[in-house]
């Protein structure tokens, strides 16, 4: 005999068939297989409904992923059996995962906030400047390991490293005073 065709559920394009042992209803206009159609699962103590809230559209699948989409909250969330997930909100994503990669470039319009370290294993270029603080803790707001070049001047508190002058000056081996 061949597979029984599943019985559409709405007008969507999607195909929800039944896993193995799952109850189901078939539908067989005069007792002719060929020519009959399986409803949706019934839900049963084994395979219990994914959710009871009426605005949840839910789909649980054999490996405990379960997609739901949330038509009061307008909200769309994909769980992996292990915990990981993805919930699409009104003005918001959120990524619960160890780790989330983008393949292609990645465009903030707003602020990008790190709560944790920043690591870039590439060119840094910051075009519009850069304002850096010391952490609650104290100590050094930056720390560069290597040279660092500018290609105009560098002024720590108010003095010029190109065009401050030296007090003190004396011609020989003798040393200049301090940087005033």
């Amino acid at each position: 005999m061949a597979p029984l065709d599943h019985f559409p559920r709405r007008r969507r394009a999607d195909l929800v068939s039944a896993f193995m042992g799952e109850q189901v209803i078939v539908l067989s206009p005069e007792g002719e297989f060929a020519n009959a159609a399986i409803l949706p699962a019934i839900y049963s103590d084994k395979y219990t409904s994914p959710s009871t809230n009426p605005a949840h559209n839910t789909t649980r699948y054999k490996d405990g992923t379960v997609v739901q989409y949330d038509s009061a909250a307008h909200t769309l969330t994909a769980t992996l059996s292990d915990g990981t997930s993805v919930t699409l909100a009104p003005s918001k994503v959120t990524s619960n995962a160890e780790n989330t990669e983008c393949t292609g470039n990645l465009l903030v319009q707003k602020n990008l906030i790190v709560n944790q370290n920043l690591t870039v294993n590439g060119m840094s270029a910051l075009n519009a400047g850069m304002n850096v603080q010391a952490g609650s803790k104290g100590g050094a707001a930056a720390v560069i390991q290597g040279i660092l070049r500018a290609t105009e001047d560098v002024i720590a508190g108010a003095i010029s490293l190109v065009k401050h002058p030296h007090g003190g000056v004396k011609k020989g081996e003798d040393e200049s005073g301090g940087p005033k």
